[in-house]
């Protein structure tokens, strides 16, 4: 190792002053404390100290006139024996201790640049004592670094939430310090993504507060001090950027002291009143529509179809009646009583009972269609062939009848009225026969009571019917009966309480169950489901035929 040449000076002075092969003690110069202790301190801002420097040896007051009052000078630190970083200047000005007999002492301050914490460091001093130059060693010492550590603290796995629609909407984020040091610059990046749509969380950026509910946050970093779990808050830049999903991703905070940051994975759940409103009302249109095609629609094609029959009925009833009523005198018969039971088992409320559906349905276990429809078509049967007896007797009996009188220019005997009103009898009892006789079965005994009268007038032969028309009759106004009136007001409730816990039960699955509800396919799923059909991964299997069965709609082949 190649020394510079003031320390192989230095040393050979040190080497003379001590040498014992010298007569003459020389002065030695010491350290008093050779260890000195200063503060960590920087290139801009040093750390002060102060080495006091003993010398003994001097001549006594009087021996040979020399007194001790030697001086101290040019001290300065011994940058070529250096081999660490720190500078050391020594102030110039030298503080002269009270003076002994032989021994003098001297404070030098000095003070040190970029000296780094918890190490301690060899150096050399040299000075120069009435002309003659010294070097000391001695050791600078600086206490440990105090440091403080800080770490993220793992988000909950289910993710956070947030409301678009709340003022202080914001994401606590706790951070856990240990160390009594501040943590200052404290920012944050967060950049979680739509797992849908994959869009950003919010495009204005966020930042830090330390309160939820503090609505001007600093939007320069954040400091906090004191060991513990603290809680900061992550707010938008502005709320109505938020758009509701779900995001993923990651949230770094930093520091003055890491740069770096640190970061952790980091889920929110964001939605809006407004948005769970409106799936309320998409599952509520869902619900309702499908219900009015699969329920009421249905119903409505088939009360038509098993009212056509009785439509048809009626008519046939109407025509009988006009037919009757032209030929006068008949009003109180029992053809005529028997046509109002007729008509009365083809009102709405007796074809009701008989099987034919309300206007509302009941919500409630009823038979099956298939036992329905066979009992309203046994009704409709029944009805059709009582019609089709009461028309055989009034066209082919009472009509033949009333025409052979007609034609018969002369009053009746008393005979001849006997034989007439006998025929009308045994004809109008004919239609109280249950079941009714079918008009082939009529035919013959209504021939025969026709031709027994027209006996009686002595007619050969009976001329053909002349046309006959009669008025059209009015239909009876059709009324609701308390009974009906009341069942329907019933199904109407059930309808509406079904309808309801529907709609309930949708907005638990579907909304009250997803906090980042509130997308567009949020939205169309709740409509999906309250069509009935199905939703998320199965809609990707659905057909048109899953559309139809949804909604008991038979696709013709």
């Amino acid at each position: 190792m190649k020394f510079p040449p003031s320390l192989l000076r230095c040393i050979y002075s040190l080497m003379l002053s001590t040498g014992g092969s010298l007569a003459v003690a020389a002065p030695t110069p010491s350290i008093v404390a050779p260890t000195v202790n200063v503060a960590a301190s920087t290139e801009k801002d040093g750390a002060a100290g102060a080495l006091v420097i003993s010398v003994d040896g001097l001549k006594a007051p009087g021996s040979n006139g020399a007194a001790p009052d030697g001086v101290l000078t040019q001290p300065r630190d011994l940058t070529e024996a250096a081999v660490a970083p720190p500078v050391v200047t020594f102030d110039q000005n030298v503080l002269p201790l009270a003076a002994g007999a032989t021994q003098r002492r001297w404070v030098l301050p000095f003070k040190v640049f970029n000296m780094p914490a918890g190490l301690t460091l060899s150096r050399y001093v040299t000075f120069k004592v009435d002309g003659i130059d010294w070097a000391l060693a001695y050791q600078l010492a600086s206490p440990p670094a105090i440091t403080t550590t800080w770490s993220l603290k793992p988000a909950p796995t289910t993710g956070r939430s947030l409301m678009t629609d709340d003022a202080n909407a914001a994401i606590p984020i706790s951070i856990t310090i240990a160390g009594n040091l501040p943590v200052t610059g404290l920012r944050i990046v967060l950049d979680p993504v739509e797992q849908q749509t994959r869009r950003p969380l919010s495009k204005g950026g966020w930042r830090l507060c330390k309160a939820a509910t503090n609505p001007a946050c600093a939007d320069e970093p954040i400091s906090l001090s004191g060991a513990g779990l603290h809680t900061l808050w992550a707010k938008p830049t502005t709320a109505d950027q938020l758009e509701p999903g779900k995001y993923e991703g990651m949230l770094t905070i930093a520091s003055s002291d890491k740069s770096t940051g640190e970061s952790i994975s980091f889920s929110v759940n964001v939605s809006s009143r407004i948005r769970q409103l409106a799936g309320l009302l998409a599952i509520t249109l869902g619900v309702g529509l499908a219900t009015y095609v699969s329920v009421f629609i249905r119903l409505r094609v088939t009360r038509n179809e098993m009212l056509e029959a009785a439509v048809s009925l009626r008519e046939v009833h109407d025509n009988i009646t006009s037919s009757l009523r032209a030929m006068e005198g008949f009003e109180n018969s029992r053809i005529a009583r028997r046509l109002e039971k007729v008509n009365a088992q083809l009102t709405d409320e007796a074809l009701l009972l008989k099987g034919l559906p309300a206007r509302i349905p009941s919500p409630w276990t009823r038979p099956s269609d298939s036992v329905r429809l066979e009992a309203f078509k046994r009704h409709i049967e029944a009805q059709a062939a009582t019609l089709n007896a009461l028309n055989a007797l009034v066209e082919s009996g009472l009509q033949e009848l009333v025409n052979a009188r007609r034609d018969h220019d002369l009053p009746l005997t008393e005979e001849q009225s006997r034989a007439y009103e006998a025929a009308l009898r045994k004809i109008d009892a004919l239609a109280d026969a249950d079941p009714p006789s079918s008009p082939a079965a009529l035919l013959p005994m209504l021939t025969q009571e026709v031709q027994g009268f027209k006996d009686a007038l002595r007619v050969a032969r009976l001329e053909d019917t002349k046309g006959r028309g009669g008025a059209t009759m009015t239909p009876q106004p059709r009324t609701l009966q308390e009974l009906r009136l009341r069942m329907a007001h019933t199904n109407l409730a059930a309808w509406a309480f079904l309808l309801l816990v529907t709609v309930l039960v949708g907005g638990y699955v579907l909304i009250l169950s997803n906090p980042g509800f509130g997308t567009e396919l949020d939205l169309l799923a709740c409509l999906l489901w309250g069509l009935g059909l199905q939703t998320g991964a199965a809609l990707a299997s659905a057909t048109t035929s899953t559309v139809s069965t949804a909604f008991n709609v038979v696709r013709p082949q």
